[in-house]
């Protein structure tokens, strides 16, 4: 918030180019994937420090997520609509709700640099992975069941092929067990 302007000038790139306007520059799936992750993530941030005193997104979830859009290749977009009408159909890849960050304790933790599009495959298993392996987003309950992040629960439809979200997190985390019986941790909501 102190200083915006790397942030304004990636952003002044995105709202110039877009995998939909230019596909020549973004020759392969990943450099367009890549794109779109990174655009949300620097989109949910700038929607957080263009409200200074903002404790939660949350608190604003229907301007933040749905009212406020922004150019992307000269095309305007919400941040839900980028991420359940492009993101997710297009890539159909479950990893991506472990590299979109919504500004909120719940989501993935972020990373410091931005998703690449060279190495991306493994750059999302290696989120994925810290993801499942997080204690406040995957833990195992006294009674030998599984309380996960609610993620798991909102997108229960994108981890289907992998056998369900149980299936999907022993991929990741041999502990779990594929069969395992599942609950969900609340939601954070609150701003990181």
């Amino acid at each position: 918030a102190a200083d915006r302007t790397a942030l304004e000038t990636y952003l002044g790139y995105v709202a110039k180019t877009s995998p939909a306007r230019d596909p020549e520059l973004f020759p392969t799936v990943d450099d367009a994937k890549a794109y779109y992750i990174n655009a949300y993530n620097a989109l949910a941030i700038r929607g957080v420090i263009d409200r200074p005193g903002l404790k939660s997104v949350n608190d604003i979830k229907v301007e933040y997520f749905y009212y406020t859009r922004y150019n992307l290749g000269g095309h305007k977009l919400d941040l839900y609509r980028l991420e359940n009408s492009v993101i997710r159909p297009t890539f159909d890849d479950p990893r991506v709700h472990f590299a979109l960050n919504c500004q909120s304790g719940g989501c993935p933790i972020f990373p410091q640099v931005a998703f690449p599009a060279d190495g991306l495959d493994a750059f999302l298993d290696e989120q994925t992975t810290k993801f499942v392996n997080h204690p406040e987003k995957v833990r195992k309950r006294e009674d030998g069941s599984w309380e996960v992040s609610q993620i798991f629960e909102w997108y229960a439809k994108d981890f289907e092929r992998a056998g369900g979200a149980a299936a999907f997190i022993h991929g990741y985390r041999d502990e779990v067990p594929a069969d395992a019986t599942l609950s969900y941790i609340p939601y954070d909501w609150t701003l990181i």
